[in-house]
């Protein structure tokens, strides 16, 4: 700007505007920023579990809404077609026009720009004012008052085992952002698959057609195609992988307590099946009732990613017993780079993929019968895995 002054040989006028705006036009973005990271730093700091679900819960909204975003527009965006944009032509030539009166003296628009700047930062400064009071006095009262309690008014629930677990497994799946994120990511996407296939089916349903004339698959069978697609991603979601590891040092206290093995184990996979189950229920209705399936696939529709989410999660969990890791000192570790999460990864692709890839590639007259075959597989595998925890099991985890 003084540069621009001494070239356009601007009078004293000039230089004093320049100096009062660049002192004064950082104070209304600097309060805002602390209120707002005020805020973000004590909801982020806070150790309620309410605030640690509501983290959760909004991670997982701005994951699902930046898929929904990224299966809509990107394809347009690609194409060059970038939808209904503002211009902003017209507010550029009213901001010059501003910005040009501005300097050159219009004294009624340096009134309403430093009038305008004082009171609103007067008022983010008083708001901010109550917030570090508000905060403050709040902990100090927390940190003061202690209640005592009366033990003969309290009630106690009586819980088995495994419903005492599943809730301590529920609580903390829901209180760790990084764990839903990264272990619901497959419902979530199958969630927008589904909401794609009800609401713009134009821009799903041509690729499975595609898909199918390339393998030569009858048209009756063409709606097979949804399950596989909706199996895959849902069996990319498993709790399991993780499940032991993430005890971290509290292993040896879970081992102390008078806990069978196959009771951990029942708890972890119920967990697993307590998420996934539900959803795929509810979404495959929809799907089914959208696309007016027969009975016959709509009982598919359940079996097949109902039995591959059982069989992702008893793999997880044989993995995670054979590979723990209980001396982590960040969860995301062992959450996104353990060996456990790669190797799972990799399998269940390598399941519901090359299930989906054999039965089109060889039996693509004879998909829905192949299907069925395939569940009964996958049953199979579900039965040993689970003979072998029961007796092998307690043995590893006993070694921990």
């Amino acid at each position: 700007m003084v540069l621009f002054g001494l070239t356009a040989d601007m009078g004293f006028p000039f230089y004093l505007i320049v100096l009062g705006i660049t002192i004064i036009f950082p104070v209304i973005p600097g309060l805002l920023g602390t209120m707002i990271g005020t805020q973000i730093y004590r909801i982020l700091k806070s150790s309620s579990a309410r605030i640690a679900r509501l983290k959760a819960a909004a991670a997982i909204l701005v994951l699902f809404a930046f898929m929904i975003f990224m299966f809509c527009k990107f394809p347009d965006i690609a194409a060059g077609n970038f939808g209904d944009v503002i211009s902003t032509s017209t507010f550029t030539l009213y901001a010059d026009q501003y910005i040009h009166r501005l300097l050159n003296g219009d004294y009624l628009l340096i009134g309403l720009y430093f009038g305008g700047v004082f009171l609103i930062g007067v008022i983010l400064l008083y708001g901010l004012i109550k917030i570090f009071r508000n905060w403050y006095s709040n902990d100090a009262i927390q940190g003061s008052k202690s209640q005592p309690v009366d033990w003969n008014k309290q009630t106690t629930e009586q819980h088995s085992p495994v419903s005492a677990l599943l809730e301590r497994e529920r609580t903390r799946y829901f209180s760790l952002p990084v764990y839903l994120t990264n272990t619901a990511c497959g419902l979530l996407f199958a969630a927008v698959f589904v909401l794609l296939v009800v609401l713009m089916s134009d821009k799903i349903t041509p690729y499975i057609y595609q898909l199918a004339e390339y393998f030569q698959v009858p048209f009756a069978d063409y709606d097979v195609l949804f399950i596989y697609a909706f199996s895959i991603l849902t069996t990319i979601s498993c709790t399991t992988y993780v499940s032991i590891s993430i005890e971290g040092k509290q292993i040896e206290i879970l081992k102390s307590l008078p806990i069978a093995a196959k009771c951990l184990f029942r708890v972890k996979l119920l967990h697993h099946l307590s998420i996934s189950v539900p959803t795929i229920f509810v979404l495959n209705t929809i799907m089914a009732l959208y696309l007016q399936w027969p009975f016959p696939k709509v009982m598919l529709g359940y079996a097949f990613p109902l039995l591959c989410s059982v069989l992702i999660g008893m793999i997880g969990y044989i993995l995670n017993l054979v590979f723990p890791n209980f001396e982590w000192e960040n969860v995301t570790h062992i959450i996104k780079q353990s060996l456990p999460a790669i190797l799972t990864a990799l399998i269940g692709v390598v399941v519901t993929c090359g299930t989906a890839y054999l039965l089109l590639r060889f039996f693509p007259n004879a998909l829905f019968m192949g299907s069925w075959i395939a569940c009964a597989a996958n049953l199979l595998f579900i039965l040993v895995m689970a003979i072998w925890i029961n007796n092998e099991g307690k043995h590893l985890y006993q070694g921990f």
